[in-house]
């Protein structure tokens, strides 16, 4: 009845540590299952980020490619217009000049367009008169459309600096559009 009651003893009173008869082969596979899972989620994440990175590529890449076909196609038609306003022999009207203008500052580019600056400012020299008082009366868009126009005809002639180019026709532009005349003649 004693040993009912108190449990078995034998003798010995340490307790024998618990001997896994696995040995350490189940923590060594669950160590390389984590090692494992942790390598795969940093691929995936590698793959993830190279992806993103990749997007953001091609993406530049399409939108300045549909800016290039863009600004091809705008001169394309700017200059079909210039030849259709060169066959009818006259001054073209304000808004065909608004319309020009506006397209012009969207794809100019130094390189590639100063002979269609140099028509653009002859034509704004040569209705000056009428372009003078739109620039006061609409401020907002003429004043902005004149500035550009003048900031371009500013670095055509910083680059022709050292060439033997002629320069009368954006001097004339800059002389006309920053001197009071044009702009006092609306005002008087």
């Amino acid at each position: 009845m004693s040993n009912q009651m108190f449990g078995y003893f034998d003798g010995d009173f340490r307790r024998r540590p618990q001997q896994s008869l696995g040995g350490s082969h189940r923590e060594t596979q669950r160590q390389q299952l984590l090692q494992k899972a942790a390598e795969e989620r940093r691929d995936r994440e590698e793959l993830r980020r190279r992806t993103n990175c990749a997007i953001v590529i091609q993406s530049f890449i399409r939108g300045c490619l549909a800016r290039k076909r863009q600004c091809s196609q705008m001169r394309k038609e700017y200059d079909d217009t210039i030849d259709r306003l060169s066959k009818s022999h006259e001054n073209p009207s304000l808004d065909a000049i608004e319309h020009l203008i506006h397209e012009f500052i969207v794809f100019y580019c130094k390189a590639k367009d100063t002979q269609r600056l140099n028509w653009l400012s002859q034509q704004l020299v040569k209705q000056k008169d009428i372009i003078g008082p739109k620039v006061i009366t609409d401020t907002n868009h003429w004043l902005y459309r004149i500035k550009c126009i003048l900031e371009f005809n500013i670095s055509e002639l910083e680059s022709m600096a050292g060439k033997q180019a002629s320069i009368a026709i954006p001097m004339r532009a800059l002389e006309v559009f920053t001197g009071a005349d044009v702009y006092d003649k609306c005002c008087a």
